[in-house]
């Protein structure tokens, strides 16, 4: 009997820390994938080849 409720209790512990590390690792990618977006639209390039010429 004892040893049932030593495996429950492994199994419940194993399982409480998947779910942390689960919740950790989508934190962590979350805030990196944050960090690294590119914010709102690119930046306009300007393209020496359509502008007009300086008069």
């Amino acid at each position: 009997m004892a040893i049932l409720a030593l495996l429950g209790l492994g199994f419940m512990f194993s399982v409480v820390l998947f779910a942390v590390l689960a919740v950790g690792g989508l934190l962590l990618w979350g805030w990196f994938w944050w960090k690294t977006r590119k914010g709102g639209k690119p930046a306009k390039v300007e393209n020496p080849q359509t502008e007009t010429p300086a008069r």
